[in-house]
């Protein structure tokens, strides 16, 4: 006799494609074998999106910015205005995701991210069995009031996965059950698949130096600061610094951005001019490439000697 298929609603808090995004992929495509499985992707960017359909996948697009709480190591301050317009959004999302949960009628939910913390709120008062992944680390005192809210939203899940053991003890939840659930990655995804010499052709860099790969793009919590401070001292030695992710688009189009926008992105743009001025400075442009955003590492992976991966 056939078993009628549970159903599973899960939900991605952004449309970046980043180490959250590849993991949620490849949760996905382990569940879709035996579950029937629904996901809701932030839509803007529209890069995620566009990866996950070319990957076969349906993902249904959420038309707004999603409402976050984005209070951790490495994020937004309660200082931060932007931590404070995530946050009211999610006031004002709360009808939205009752609707999706009313027309999806589904038998689990799962939420990507702790900054989706305060979904569980809504999951806990409908009766539905609900996951959070927490991917981010608790910053500052672990009794301070923030975090004490956001434990309490947390341990309105049923479970909570958290991707290291110290992150679980860390946040030393009572009310919810928890497991380390680490990530997973399709190896095969990231084999190289040709020699370095032709990727390195591809690319257009030279295959006799010691190419080193960073993949934290031009952002301040990654630490290319760190890698390019690196290449300085190492100035007389035959190295390449290859960096895939964000480039300067940030100082690049300044001028071509809205005052408030400008304003918005105001650390990212001095951080991004910072470094620019540095590898200037220093000389060291025929030494460091910027690559871009890649949907495809592999092709990198095959060109580089060793890979920083932050």
């Amino acid at each position: 006799m056939n078993m009628k298929k549970k159903k599973i609603l899960m939900i991605h808090h952004s449309g970046l494609i980043g180490g959250a995004g590849v993991s949620f992929y490849n949760l996905w495509a382990e569940l879709k074998n035996e579950y029937i499985v629904t996901a809701y992707i932030a839509n803007k960017p529209f890069d995620y999106i566009s990866f996950l359909k070319e990957k076969g996948l349906e993902p249904k697009e959420v038309p707004f910015r999603m409402g976050k709480l984005t209070y951790y190591s490495g994020g937004n301050k309660l200082t931060n205005p932007k931590f404070w317009y995530h946050a009211l959004n999610s006031v004002f999302q709360i009808k939205y995701w009752r609707r999706i949960i009313s027309a999806e009628k589904p038998d689990l939910i799962i939420v990507n991210s702790k900054v989706l913390c305060w979904m569980g709120l809504i999951f806990k008062s409908l009766n539905i069995k609900s996951i959070c992944f927490v991917r981010e680390t608790i910053p500052g005192d672990t009794n301070s009031i923030m975090n004490k809210l956001m434990k309490k939203m947390l341990e309105r899940f049923d479970l909570v996965a958290f991707i290291s053991r110290f992150d679980l003890k860390q946040t030393n939840l009572i009310g919810s059950k928890t497991i380390v659930f680490k990530n997973s990655l399709d190896i095969n995804e990231y084999k190289g698949a040709i020699e370095k010499r032709e990727a390195c052709s591809i690319l257009n860099i030279s295959s006799k130096k010691f190419n080193v790969l960073f993949v934290g793009g031009i952002d301040m919590l990654k630490g290319i600061d760190v890698a390019v401070e690196a290449m300085r001292i190492l100035d007389d030695k035959d190295i390449n610094l290859l960096v895939a992710g964000k480039d300067f688009g940030y100082v690049d189009k300044k001028n071509s951005m809205s005052k408030i926008t400008a304003l918005k992105k105001r650390k990212a743009i001095r951080f991004s001019k910072n470094m620019k001025n540095i590898i200037k400075n220093e000389n060291l442009e025929g030494n460091i490439k910027f690559l871009g955003v890649q949907k495809d590492m592999s092709l990198l992976y095959s060109a580089c000697d060793i890979l920083i991966f932050p």
